[in-house]
């Protein structure tokens, strides 16, 4: 599964992103990747992911423009 958020407003990527990350979590998805681009959504990512209570880690891709979200395991 991939978000890709690239071209989107700060406030739409962030709340594509709480809804998709819900979801995906629902649907027991251990992880997927979030294409941010490499302008300020990149810089914003880390945030919007620490602070959400469904994921667990968020790291940067080798590519430089995407993470690799990984939920908490379904309780």
């Amino acid at each position: 599964m991939a978000l890709d958020l690239h071209g989107t407003t700060i406030h739409n990527g962030w709340k594509t992103f709480v809804q998709e990350a819900d979801d995906a979590y629902y649907r027991r998805v251990k992880a997927f990747k979030v294409i941010t681009g490499k302008g300020e959504m990149l810089r914003e990512f880390p945030a919007w992911a620490s602070n959400h209570p469904r994921v667990r880690e968020a790291k940067l891709n080798i590519d430089g423009g995407s993470y690799k979200v990984v939920l908490h395991k379904h309780a």
